[in-house]
């Protein structure tokens, strides 16, 4: 079907085919997209609540002359994402030790490794509880009870794990 336009030029009329019905349904599903992350979400507001937490980490069987290493007031962060994980306020030493069986008698003992100790370190920082539950160290740092955390500090760095999480109030 032709018809003509203001200026006398003859114009086609197009037809609704099926190529038109997909882009107006990619159209739509980009737009309920942005909805559900813009509105949903809150506009990408923190759906968060910030409070402040002590944690403690473990290190086990670490070389006793690195346990001087490690200092109250030391900044903590994540050697592997980097994330600042907060500050140390507190650390103890205890020798290691390992539970096995005495072979000759089957008894459980208690033997201590030689020239090694754990080491636990209490740190503070700001967390984030998300709506999963989770605490959040820094925007992105997931913490819990057994975690694992790559720890790096400015005379140490190591592997511990998390072995208690109590929330304070938050220093900011």
């Amino acid at each position: 079907m032709k018809r003509e336009n203001d200026m006398g030029t003859t114009v086609k009329k197009r037809k609704f085919n099926a190529v038109d019905a997909v882009i107006l349904i990619l159209i739509a599903a980009v737009a309920a997209a942005a909805v559900m992350l813009f509105v949903v979400k809150g506009f990408g507001g923190d759906s968060s609540e910030k409070i402040g937490i002590e944690y403690v980490v473990e290190f086990r069987q670490i070389r006793e002359e690195f346990g001087d290493n490690i200092h109250v007031g030391a900044k903590v962060s994540d050697a592997v994402a980097k994330y600042q994980l907060g500050e140390v306020i507190a650390a103890s030493s205890k020798p290691s030790t390992y539970n096995g069986n005495n072979m000759n008698t089957g008894e459980l003992v208690v033997v201590d490794y030689p020239e090694r100790i754990d080491v636990q370190m209490t740190i503070r920082a700001d967390a984030e509880i998300q709506d999963d539950g989770m605490y959040y160290i820094d925007g992105g740092f997931r913490i819990s009870v057994g975690s694992v955390v790559y720890v790096r500090m400015p005379d140490y760095t190591g592997t511990a794990y998390c072995t208690e999480i109590k929330e304070t109030e938050a220093a900011s």
